[in-house]
């Protein structure tokens, strides 16, 4: 484990937690490490997960799939992300599926080993639930600005503020979701969004060059 833990350190989950009390953590967790091909499935929709994941090599893309069976991605986990800390701690199925894009190694523990403190613990389990705590919360803060977004009645006032979140108002910004996915992220279809691109750039209020999104004004006109 040595040699991931710079990856292990560097995640939200850690955060804060010396080398050696995170040797100490991960001695007394007793993490699984797993490797998946691309293609893969990690976890499938609809079925319940208790374990909690971090990336240590590769990509995963966590999708969804539509009433009518298009695959739609939802987020991107890359080397350092955490997944399943929010669905691991309760008995309810999962909505999403991940799969591994590329070739993933994953270190990989139950949420009840979090909770399992009879006998000696280690001296920095506290900070680690506290920040299991702190990434559920910031989940729950990302699908606050989602619910934000979808309660915009304007497409463009939603284009506007999802772009401004990701700081596109202080220059170029790379969308990390494909058009698809940022259509249903929002809460619209391809056609309208590309719809409103255009005419957003029409309007002299967006640049697009290549996958860099650049905001140049911020009125919310029609």
């Amino acid at each position: 484990m040595t040699n991931r833990l710079d990856i292990i350190l560097s995640t939200s989950l850690f955060e804060g937690i010396t080398p050696a009390s995170a040797e100490e953590l991960l001695q007394w967790l007793h993490p699984a490490i797993k490797n998946y091909c691309p293609g893969e499935v990690v976890l499938l929709a609809g079925f319940e997960s208790n374990e909690i994941g971090i990336v240590l090599r590769g990509r995963l893309s966590a999708e969804r799939t539509t009433a009518d069976g298009e695959r739609l991605p939802i987020a991107a986990l890359k080397e350092g992300s955490v997944f399943g800390d929010v669905l691991s701690g309760s008995h309810t199925v999962s909505p999403i599926t991940i799969v591994a894009e590329t070739a993933c190694e994953l270190m990989l523990f139950p949420h009840a080993h979090l909770l399992a403190v009879s006998g000696t613990v280690p001296a920095a389990l506290p900070r680690l639930l506290q920040n299991l705590i702190s990434t559920i919360s910031d989940k729950y803060f990302v699908l606050s600005h989602r619910l934000d977004l979808l309660m915009t009645p304007r497409l463009r006032q939603r284009v506007l503020l999802y772009l401004q979140s990701l700081g596109a108002d202080k220059g170029p910004v790379a969308i990390p979701l494909t058009r698809t996915a940022l259509a249903e992220h929002l809460g619209c279809n391809r056609t309208a969004l590309a719809r409103e691109l255009t005419r957003m750039k029409a309007d002299g209020l967006l640049k697009i060059e290549g996958s860099q999104f650049t905001l140049c004004g911020m009125e919310t006109g029609n």
